[in-house]
């Protein structure tokens, strides 16, 4: 006569996959047009909630020179999380309509009160410059 055998198909820890502890998807952005040169300037920010963790699935990110500058400067978009440089796009080109644009994967985890921030930075004298930023996000029970 045979026999029945069962496992537990449990993970090794208490605690479930990431993907099984109801994420949510969260996007976060920045649009801006005609914008004249500026320091480095808070576009968008988010706080990662209390009892979360954050999957930081992917970044876009466009510059395109609106207006031609004056004395041309670099023109930055980037992305930051706890106080540190994590993504940046530069554009040097004073062609007017040039362009400058990405997707990027980043696969990075923010835990708990940890801050990402999207900012904008143009060192030019004159023109104006258009900005895209967007992160995608997944947010879960920590």
């Amino acid at each position: 006569m045979g026999r029945t055998y069962s496992t537990a198909l449990t993970p090794k820890s208490s605690q479930l996959a990431w993907y099984d502890r109801e994420p949510i998807d969260r996007t976060i952005g920045y649009s801006g047009s005609g914008i004249a040169p500026h320091t480095a300037t808070v576009r968008a920010s988010y706080t990662v909630p209390t009892g979360k963790k954050v999957f930081v699935g992917g970044l876009f990110s466009a510059v395109r020179r609106a207006t031609a500058a004056t004395t041309l400067g670099l023109v930055m978009v980037y992305a930051n999380w706890q106080a540190a440089l994590c993504y940046f796009r530069y554009h040097i080109n004073n062609t007017v309509d040039s362009l400058d644009q990405g997707n990027h994967t980043i696969g990075a985890v923010l835990l708990e009160g940890q801050v990402m921030q999207l900012m904008t930075w143009d060192t030019s004298t004159g023109g104006t410059i258009d900005y895209r930023m967007g992160v995608v996000l997944t947010e879960f029970w920590g």
